[in-house]
């Protein structure tokens, strides 16, 4: 089956709120929101995606999971 991303978000909201869980969102051009995944993204960017050269997805995998 294929799905739309708006299909999807939607199952997936509703699960979230069927274990209690309360999603919200973060709106594009404002970071601010989100701060600490913000600082997590651009020091993960900064000294591991942009320190290696990666051909393939996989290879970025690969250093992740070590």
């Amino acid at each position: 089956m294929c799905y739309g991303t708006e299909v999807l978000a939607t199952l997936f909201q509703n699960r979230l709120c069927g274990i209690g869980i309360t999603p919200f969102g973060v709106y594009p051009g404002s970071p601010w929101d989100n701060a600490h995944n913000e600082r997590f993204d651009a020091t993960l960017r900064r000294e591991v995606l942009n320190a290696e050269w990666f051909a393939t997805t996989r290879q970025v995998q690969a250093l992740m999971n070590q």
